[in-house]
């Protein structure tokens, strides 16, 4: 039988936010206590349900990909797309977790790296090589993983999809084995945190290495590369205000809105600790009241709704608003850049947190 710490850790919480009431002083073993219970918040009910949810949804995105290799159909065709989009959204709810060993196995780089190669991609596919499970698995990560099965299925207009996919066999091969290839990076990822997990909830110290440390972090990468790669660069931060749909995460099958709605969401959670199922819903927010810093929080918590609220006010199709409603995703970035400021430069610094994101880094 596994023994929790949880009802022991729970009750030492309160104890200690009450005592801290009438004294502000709160001592290291008790800042461990309320660290330990994050980071098994975190690790039981964020990272390995979600870790699971996306194994079970590559694992069907490839089911339906070798059905639709068997009868290449519209009706197969629409069902893989909805099955890559859902897959897909799954996943930017896991890219919070590219902590600890999963990012020292570089694995997300394989999954998703954006944006991919074009023409090696059809460099690949001209070739005489067959391809086979071992040959995708061995291709640079820029032009396999959720990118490059995009391309393939939104890359057209279905009917040409469809004739390209029944006249060539190296085409079709490449869809089942990137799909495959995706179920399998989905596995191993899976397999690296269950392996990793117990050294990530007694990961205490405050040094880089901590996993409140690295938490923070995460939640301030997904904010600075939304704000940054996912939205800036579309709306010419680069280029003098050029507009460029291309530059959009998601532009071939316009699911650019979802997926950045899904990320935030899981932000939303990863923050406040609130995951479906959790015992006591521990996350940064409990955390800064322990260390009676509510004023800060509610500034944090006014910036979250703010975010939620510009988000909400876009359309489904972030191509047609970023060239009709530029405004609104210019709003959309600033108010993440905003939340991103106050997680940098006041609630990192509160807590003792080593910043090791830089606002440039991303794919």
């Amino acid at each position: 039988m596994k023994f929790s710490l949880y009802p022991f850790l729970l009750l030492a919480s309160l104890l200690l936010v009450a005592a801290c009431d009438s004294n502000d002083e709160i001592s290291e073993e008790q800042l461990l206590e309320q660290r330990i219970l994050q980071l098994e918040n975190m690790d039981e009910f964020g990272a390995k349900p979600i870790l699971q949810e996306f194994v079970d949804a590559s694992t069907q995105l490839l089911a339906n990909a070798e059905a639709f290799a068997q009868d290449i159909s519209t009706a197969n065709l629409s069902t893989l797309k909805a099955q890559w989009k859902a897959t897909t959204i799954v996943f930017k709810k896991c890219e919070l977790y590219d902590i600890g060993d999963i990012s020292d196995n570089f694995i997300h780089f394989r999954i998703h790296r954006w944006p991919i190669k074009v023409e090696a991609l059809i460099d690949t596919l001209g070739t005489n090589t067959p391809a086979t499970a071992s040959y995708v698995a061995n291709l640079g990560s820029n032009i396999v993983g959720l990118g490059a099965i995009e391309y393939l299925l939104f890359g057209m207009e279905p009917a040409a999809t469809l004739t390209a996919m029944q006249n060539d066999a190296k085409r079709l091969d490449y869809l089942v084995e990137a799909t495959r290839y995706l179920k399998d990076q989905a596995v191993e990822m899976q397999g690296i945190w269950d392996n990793y997990s117990p050294r990530f909830v007694v990961a205490t110290e405050t040094r880089i290495s901590g996993g409140q440390n690295q938490m923070t972090n995460a939640v301030l990468a997904l904010l600075e590369e939304s704000a940054r790669l996912r939205l800036g660069k579309a709306l010419g931060e680069d280029t003098g205000g050029t507009l460029n749909q291309e530059l959009l995460e998601a532009f071939r099958s316009d699911a650019s809105v979802d997926f950045l709605k899904s990320g935030f969401d899981e932000w939303k959670l990863y923050f406040y600790g609130d995951f479906a199922n959790s015992t006591d819903n521990y996350g940064f927010d409990d955390y800064l009241l322990a260390l009676n810093n509510d004023e800060l929080l509610n500034r944090m918590n006014t910036a979250i709704e703010v975010c939620d609220d510009e988000l909400n006010k876009l359309g489904n199709s972030l191509n047609q608003e970023l060239a009709s409603n530029t405004a609104q995703v210019t709003a959309v970035r600033d108010a993440l850049r905003a939340l991103a400021v106050l997680v940098r430069n006041e609630m990192a610094i509160f807590i003792g947190a080593t910043i090791t994101v830089n606002e440039t880094d991303g794919d």
